[in-house]
């Protein structure tokens, strides 16, 4: 059995409020800019605004710098992320802050890319984990990180944040099943198993946590910790490596106004074994209301 991080290779093994306490400019989170063209298959092509709250982790390490996972824009200093992303695995302990760089708005995977103008970058200034994570040695569980950025996002129209809710009837509305969820990804297009150059947009179905164990390989089970939720397909409609880390958000409807609602924070899938880095198989997401209090700490 083979799985891995949806994140780049760091192993050959498995790897209805809006945010609380909002500040005025936060009160418009979770909601889509009009002109952002809808959906109209399971897997699009992003346009400007569609995912305002997709945030891009970048590695620091080379030049030009290296996409390294994914994260979702929850304040105008805050991004929630996986923990892994940031873990050194080898010596079992958070890597430096001062390794990572974040880019809000990117619709082009490249740090340098031109056509991003409207896009907002920042360093990182600090990196929250909780105490028990240990990666691979515990499972993957408490798969999260609040990423503090030493720079503050301007909100606009195209850029803003998602939003939370701990609410649990509110929850329990939106991860019904197969209700769809959307996620940022930069999956391959077609019969190409290159990393997209444009953000892709997917609308990934809930799937509930009895049926995800019965279809997840036996040897990958181990892996779906308390603090998990399923998503997705076994149709092709997956994510890659690089793409840990992204926020999957579910709609739902506040004062008459549809918002999207961070539930999940993608962690882990199975591969088929044959060297493909994208998943054709269900994902595994860190469930967000289970560190309510880890994320209310620092945000």
């Amino acid at each position: 059995m083979n799985y891995f991080f949806i994140s780049v290779a760091i192993a050959s093994a498995a790897i209805l409020s809006c945010a609380y306490a909002a500040s005025e400019p936060e009160k418009e989170c979770g909601t889509i800019t009009p002109a952002g063209e809808p959906l109209r298959r399971r897997r699009s092509t992003s346009t400007r605004g569609e995912l305002p709250w997709h945030v891009t982790v970048y590695s620091k390490k080379t030049t030009p710098y290296r996409r390294q996972c994914g994260a979702t824009l929850v304040s105008s200093k805050a991004v929630l992320s996986v923990a892994h992303c940031f873990w050194d695995h080898s010596n079992n302990k958070p890597l430096p802050a001062q390794d990572f760089a974040v880019a809000v708005g990117k619709l082009h995977q490249h740090w340098d890319a031109v056509q991003d103008q409207s896009a907002q970058t920042s360093d990182v200034s600090d990196i929250k984990i909780p105490p028990r994570f240990r990666g691979i040695a515990s499972n993957l569980q408490d798969d999260i990180s609040v990423v503090i950025l030493a720079s503050k996002i301007t909100f606009t129209p195209f850029l803003r944040p998602v939003c939370l809710d701990f609410n649990e009837d509110s929850e329990r509305r939106q991860l019904q099943a197969n209700n769809l969820g959307k996620i940022a990804s930069w999956a391959p297009t077609g019969t190409n198993k290159d990393p997209s150059k444009v953000l892709r947009v997917l609308e990934l179905p809930y799937i509930p946590i009895e049926e995800c164990l019965s279809t997840l390989p036996s040897g990958f089970r181990e892996f779906v910790t308390s603090d998990k939720i399923c998503a997705g397909s076994t149709n092709g409609t997956g994510l890659c490596k690089g793409n840990s880390g992204s926020g999957i958000s579910f709609p739902d409807q506040n004062g008459g106004v549809s918002r999207y609602y961070l539930r999940g924070i993608a962690s882990s899938s199975p591969t088929s074994g044959d060297g493909d880095e994208c998943s054709q198989s269900l994902i595994l997401f860190t469930q967000v209301a289970k560190h309510e209090a880890f994320i209310k700490q620092f945000i």
